[in-house]
């Protein structure tokens, strides 16, 4: 049989001095860390199990302790997650407090992997085997826990984590044991291997990075309900077109999306997950909901909203049902490309371009009207592109500089001068290191841009609200709709707006979510006319700026209007470049 290889902490003399090895005074220790103050519990506990996971004892001992840690992540996890909010205005201290999470949520991966290593060549009857199976049920708990934590941040799997898991898998497996029920207690941990891992899979096959934090734990609680309504099946013969994915358990990827027939339909490392029966239930409920306009029983957790309920099962029945690829291939190129970073900065570009319309903007207007202060920041190398997106390279370290999920206004070059067009475009990931530069991928968001301003009705505003860029012509989830780039955190429900910067000022609501990122966020919208109340607001609000009217000419001119002078011929793009993780 194949040994495991996992990704564990060696075991080191002298750190048992470090941690409580008695089940009751561990217990007792547990308990009285003050969950109020999570900056003082996360890192106690984190470096107690860290001690622990460096250790050297019985595996059936660490088994008996690491249980405890269990329901001490439990009572966390619960303080952190099930209250789930959706705000851009998250305190540093929150994220401080998130990081520690993280860090205690790999330690429990690994405590549950070194269970499994230890006791792999152990093979007993199922009353001494039930370490065992319940360690690799949460080991995959646990490495599932870190991939939502990832797409949450925006940022790109770890190699190993599908690796991992698609191998804890393969060994249950093979041990027949995949099925088998284990006690999880009060645990998110569902109560068999196969269970946990079909979860794993549904999130990632769900879009993971285009969901808002908060929406990946609501997934997550609807899958506890509904999980066994999935399959993973060992039949060729149930291989479908549709409902169905494909796994590859000695990969290092995720289920992949279906093709046309399978390569070997007897390769013995291809799994089929189906979700035909889950579907059916996705519909049920939402049919319900429509109807009725309540949530049903045994849906998302009680915090969540009617228009995200409804925004989610529309987003996961259409991503479940087949895996939504990459439609056209990456090419070498070498040129030249102009980089700005950030909304604002953007805005003030599209007024200069729209004012200017086909004269191709110098650096010292660029350096007038944003942030950047030498050409070196403006300037990139261009190493691959396909109609989506497009690949850069510098051999400056710029991650601190550059935010994953903000927006880029980028333009080419052409025999060695600027083009006049630009590109608008979002960053989905970046690596790199102050020895080898940076490297990053954008992703072109299609469509004609016009720079907007958002003033919140009855709400805290900056002085002249915030920037905004209306899409238009474009294709969006069917609709030709133009739809609003913002701040993250603008779109909600309840929300009105005044927007200036079109034809004549107008009011505007909020409707269907697009797209989510750290940065920023894109949602249809509706507009109405004008109220005098808002009105009034708005006068308020840029009576001490320049007219909204009036066209920018530098830096501090943000807060205005511009006619509409784009060029028929902007270039469009195709939204299918590949997000992090999609090895």
């Amino acid at each position: 049989m194949d040994s495991l290889r996992l990704t564990i902490p060696s075991q080191q003399e002298g750190q048992h001095i470090l941690v409580e090895t008695d089940r009751a005074k561990l217990s007792d220790w547990l308990l009285s860390l003050p969950l109020a103050d999570m900056s003082k519990t996360l890192p106690e506990i984190t470096r107690a199990i860290s001690s622990l996971n460096r250790t050297e004892m019985p595996f059936k001992q660490r088994a008996e302790l690491v249980e405890l840690f269990d329901a001490s992540y439990q009572l966390i996890h619960d303080r952190f997650r099930p209250k789930i909010t959706i705000s851009s205005k998250t305190s540093q201290v929150e994220k401080d407090n998130l990081n520690k999470l993280h860090n205690f949520t790999r330690e429990m991966a690994f405590a549950h992997k070194i269970i499994v290593n230890d006791s792999q060549h152990k093979r007993q009857f199922w009353g001494k085997n039930k370490f065992k199976v319940k360690a690799i049920g949460f080991a995959i708990f646990y490495l599932g826990i870190m991939l939502i934590e990832q797409y949450e941040n925006y940022t790109p799997i770890p190699i190993y984590l599908w690796r991992e898991i698609n191998a804890l898998f393969a060994h249950a497996g093979r041990d027949n044991i995949e099925h088998a029920e284990f006690e999880v207690t009060n645990s998110h941990c569902l109560n068999t291997i196969e269970k946990n891992y079909i979860r794993n899979c549904l999130l990632a096959l769900s879009d993971p990075y285009h969901l808002d934090k908060g929406e990946h734990w609501q997934l997550f609680f609807y899958l506890q309900n509904w999980i066994h309504l999935a399959h993973i099946s060992e039949d060729p013969d149930d291989f479908r077109k549709e409902e169905c994915f494909i796994i590859d358990v000695t990969s290092e990827n995720k289920p992949s999306f279906v093709t046309s027939e399978l390569d070997d339909p007897e390769d013995p490392k291809i799994r089929l997950l189906l979700t035909f029966d889950l579907l059916r239930q996705i519909s049920f409920d939402l049919e319900t909901f429509n109807d009725k306009n309540r949530l049903p029983d045994n849906t998302f957790h009680k915090s969540i909203s009617h228009i995200t309920a409804k925004y989610l099962w529309e987003h996961i029945a259409k991503h479940w049902r087949h895996r939504i690829e990459r439609s056209s291939r990456r090419y070498p190129i070498v040129t030249k490309v102009d980089v700005i970073w950030g909304i604002d900065n953007i805005c003030r570009i599209l007024g200069r371009i729209e004012q200017n319309s086909g004269v191709s903007l110098s650096f010292n207007e660029i350096e007038a009207l944003t942030e950047i202060q030498t050409a070196e920041q403006l300037s990139w190398d261009a190493i691959n592109v396909s109609s989506g997106g497009i690949g850069l390279c510098s051999r400056r370290y710029m991650i601190p500089n550059i935010k994953l999920g903000d927006l880029a206004f980028i333009r080419e070059y052409m025999d060695g001068s600027p083009a006049p067009h630009w590109r608008l475009a979002v960053c989905r990931w970046h690596t790199g290191d102050k020895n080898n530069g940076t490297m990053l991928g954008l992703k072109y968001i299609e469509g004609r841009y016009h720079p907007v301003r958002l003033i919140l009705y009855q709400g805290r505003n900056e002085k002249g609200g915030q920037a905004g860029i209306v899409v238009s012509d474009t294709v969006i989830e069917g609709s030709n709709s133009s739809t609003i780039i913002t701040l993250r955190g603008s779109h909600s429900e309840n929300r009105v707006y005044a927007m200036l910067g079109m034809d004549k000022p107008v009011e505007v609501r909020p409707r269907l979510k697009v797209e989510i990122t750290p940065c920023v966020e894109r949602f249809f919208f509706q507009t109405y006319e004008l109220r005098d109340e808002l009105a009034e607001e708005v006068q308020d609000e840029v009576s001490d700026v320049i007219p909204w009217t009036s066209i920018p000419h530098e830096k501090g001119d943000i807060l205005d209007s511009f006619d509409d002078k784009s060029d028929d011929n902007f270039p469009n793009s195709l939204d299918d470049l590949r997000l992090p993780g999609d090895h």
